[in-house]
């Protein structure tokens, strides 16, 4: 008689890249001017494999350069000058454990 032991793995916890803050809240984007959202995460982030765009009041999209930040898990998204309204950041990350995030951040810019 042949036994097969098969060995039990622990838990897997699968993670994803989660935003635990933003600038915007302490550098709201102000009106014609450029200026830089950074993400902060709880994972390093594939800066190579990943993408953002600006989402604009009429639904027009335009892509944004992302830079990586001073950490690991911090990303620079870089904005072009904007006119008073509503936006609408959607990114899409890598996270380091190979897990991808979709997310939208809303803003305002005031007048």
């Amino acid at each position: 008689m042949i036994f097969i032991a098969v060995a039990c793995s622990p838990t897997q916890t699968f993670a994803h890249a989660i935003v635990l803050n933003s600038s915007l809240s302490a550098h709201p984007i102000k009106r014609g001017a450029t200026s830089n959202i950074t993400l902060y995460f709880n994972s390093r982030i594939e800066l190579k494999l990943s993408r953002a765009v600006l989402v604009s009041r009429d639904h027009a999209e335009r892509r944004l350069v992302l830079v990586a930040g001073k950490a690991p898990g911090e990303l620079v998204v870089e904005l072009p000058s904007l006119e008073p309204g509503n936006y609408a950041l959607r990114y899409r990350v890598l996270a380091a454990d190979g897990h991808i995030t979709e997310e939208t951040l809303h803003f305002s810019v005031a007048p």
